[in-house]
């Protein structure tokens, strides 16, 4: 049993030391404060049945019956290997625990400045629908703009000219509902400024449109606080770059009809994303950064005569 020990903690320590360094990053904003409660559980475990037979010389074990013909060793190699099971779970789940947004705020900055895109190119792969999740808006979001706000209401009586009133029992009704449906304020506050730093470094966009553009275009989707330029950066990366996938999706998007126009595929995400519902295309001003980059590249063309 001890060589099944020893063999299982091998096991744990060589898988984690052959992790890449993003795995690693990864694994270490996976781990929030239950999942530390539990490892250490596991620890404390593993030592008190380790030290039984020390712990019983001085009287101070806890007088508990070997149940299922577990023994010590069996005891020990069974918490090593859910242990074990659980971290594997964990690098397979794409879940970052809320509790560890403000670590991600922090490592991901740091990644920023050391320029180590590759690294986080695939920690923003795990975690950029669930920040999308995060932001967008849902059914009680809706729901709580509808109520009564008392510095609205009296505004727009002040421009009708009336005077405002409001009754107590509105006012507690308004605070009652509002405080019973759900609200993601501090947890949409929380992730803003990692989101907004990495939205705004256009070497970091540059890198990502290409990496992975249907993420870029998920991002896109984000409030205007924190996604503001990120959509004419990234729409100008692609125009950047003649093997990005804009050129290589206009190439394939070649059929036209005197009737319905252009028959964009829907194996064309980024086309079909943007041209699909012409209302997203609109509200994110498409053509600026498309037509600054061509603009852009005409200007270039004549200031700088041909060799």
């Amino acid at each position: 049993m001890e060589a099944n020990i020893l063999a299982v903690i091998t096991i744990l320590v060589a898988g984690y030391t052959l992790l890449s360094e993003e795995r690693r990053i990864d694994l270490f904003l996976r781990i929030g404060l239950l999942d530390k409660l539990l490892l250490f559980s596991a620890l404390v475990v593993s030592l008190y049945v380790t030290f039984l037979p020390v712990l019983s010389h001085f009287n101070i074990t806890i007088p508990l019956p070997w149940l299922w013909g577990l023994t010590p060793n069996l005891v020990i190699f069974s918490t090593i290997l859910m242990v074990l099971l659980y971290l594997t779970f964990k690098l397979l789940n794409k879940r970052l625990p809320h509790s560890r947004i403000k670590s991600w705020n922090k490592i991901s900055l740091q990644l920023l400045r050391q320029r180590k895109y590759k690294e986080l190119s695939y920690l923003v792969d795990n975690y950029y629908n669930q920040f999308c999740f995060i932001h967008k808006d849902k059914w009680y979001d809706a729901l709580r703009s509808k109520l009564p706000n008392a510095h609205r209401d009296e505004f727009e009586s002040l421009l009708k000219g009336k005077q405002y009133k409001s009754s107590f029992i509105r006012r507690i009704g308004t605070k009652i509902i509002d405080w019973v449906l759900p609200s993601k304020t501090k947890l949409r506050e929380c992730s803003v400024s990692g989101l907004k730093s990495l939205l705004s470094t256009k070497s970091f966009i540059r890198y990502y449109s290409l990496h992975n553009p249907q993420a870029c275009m998920e991002l896109t989707l984000l409030p205007l606080n924190i996604s503001e330029e990120f959509s004419d950066d990234f729409l100008e990366s692609l125009m950047i770059d003649t093997e990005s996938t804009l050129y290589r999706e206009v190439r394939d998007t070649q059929q036209i009809s005197m009737f319905t126009g252009y028959d964009i595929s829907p194996t064309n995400p980024l086309l079909s994303f943007y041209l699909k519902d012409l209302k997203l295309a609109e509200t994110q001003q498409i053509w600026k950064p498309i037509g600054d980059s061509a603009v852009n590249y005409i200007t270039k063309l004549y200031l700088v005569p041909p060799l």
